[in-house]
């Protein structure tokens, strides 16, 4: 035996692995998800270049830079493989039905968003993680493992938006070339976090910031940007400008004053509120204007879906995720009282509200 019989043992096991998680993703078993075969798509392409450069360490005229292909293919491998894993994961988890069907509900909600947003395609499609992110690779949206509770299903619209940064074009005035025109307009990581959240402002209206602002920002770490997020505090205020100019004040109003009480409980300062709000009207602005669609503007159904729940009524048509949404979000706005909660039939009737929204049911 010598160097190069090992080489090629290890690029063959290389080639085997890959065609085992291709194998897996296309078992019978998961005929029944349509994104699958996109997503799958989408993976070709990485898929397809670690196998040529697999084919390239086996060609390879000296062992040398045999090793050398082999050790790219192996870095390379890492993202497709962990996002076959992730949609492989995904997939198991929603057939098994361990996730109360909020994996599908996030699907539908993207579904939805979607149907707004004619100019950006991406897979619609949700996996678990760790936490809520849109991968570049395969355009999987994640969301947060574990994945059984509605509240917090409005942050994959700020995924959404990442999907609208990453790929929204049109052509530059007095040009006849296409741009990346949101990437053109926001050149920081911080900006886009904050396009991200008025996009999704734009597009779910309160149930949004009622997710973020009262389950998700952590009003003592609210000063402290973390990564590539400016602090919260900076993005609850952009939220809130927002969502005042969709004619929402009183909740708006309504959240802001329970945001800056849980601030203030935290030994926490408001931000400085009249530079975010010039920020946030200009990025609006340029949404608005690219997407026109976008704007949420269905609180007049919401208000008879929350009073048909909190009467105990079967809804008489399914409604769509962003109205069932805003309706379990104003429910438990409206019964928030000393700790935040709802008692256990009206959260399972808010549940069922969302449920029926991605099934089509009517509530069944």
């Amino acid at each position: 035996m010598d160097g190069r019989a090992i080489l090629l043992a290890q690029a063959r096991a290389a080639e085997a692995d890959l065609d085992a998680v291709e194998a897996m993703l296309r078992a019978p078993v998961f005929d029944g998800f349509p994104e699958r075969d996109e997503i799958l798509a989408r993976l070709r392409v990485p898929i397809e270049d670690l196998r040529e450069r697999l084919a390239d360490a086996r060609r390879a005229t000296r062992t040398v830079e045999g090793w050398q292909h082999l050790e790219s293919a192996r870095l390379g491998a890492v993202t497709p493989l962990q996002e076959g894993l992730a949609l492989l994961g995904g997939m198991l988890l929603r057939q098994a039905r361990l996730d109360d069907d909020v994996v599908l509900m996030s699907d539908v909600l993207q579904t939805e968003l979607a149907q707004r947003l004619r100019k950006v395609a991406w897979p619609k499609a949700s996996a678990p993680d760790v936490d809520e992110r849109y991968h570049r690779v395969s355009e999987l949206i994640r969301v947060r493992f574990p994945t059984t509770s509605i509240w917090s299903l409005p942050v994959v619209a700020h995924e959404v938006g990442h999907a609208v940064v990453a790929g929204f074009v049109e052509v530059a005035a007095g040009t006849s070339n296409d741009r990346l025109a949101f990437q053109v307009q926001y050149t920081s990581a911080e900006e886009r976090e904050l396009v991200c959240d008025v996009i999704a402002t734009l597009a779910l209206g309160p149930a949004y910031v009622s997710s973020c602002l009262l389950l998700r920002f952590i009003p003592s770490s609210a000063d402290e940007a973390s990564g590539r997020h400016p602090p919260e505090r900076e993005r609850a205020e952009v939220m809130l400008q927002v969502l005042r100019d969709m004619s929402y004040e009183d909740t708006a109003q309504w959240l802001r004053t329970a945001w800056v009480s849980a601030m203030q409980s935290a030994g926490i300062d408001e931000p400085e509120v009249a530079l975010l709000g010039g920020l946030a009207r200009g990025i609006r602005s340029f949404t608005v204007a690219r997407l026109p669609d976008l704007v949420y503007s269905g609180m007049d159904r919401v208000d008879q879906l929350a009073a048909d729940v909190e009467a105990g009524r079967r809804p008489p048509d399914p409604p769509n995720m962003i109205d069932a949404l805003n309706a379990a979000w104003l429910i438990r706005r409206r019964k928030w009282g000393s700790e935040g909660a709802l008692d256990n039939a009206t959260a399972a009737a808010c549940h069922d509200l969302c449920r029926s929204a991605a099934k089509g049911t009517g509530g069944a």
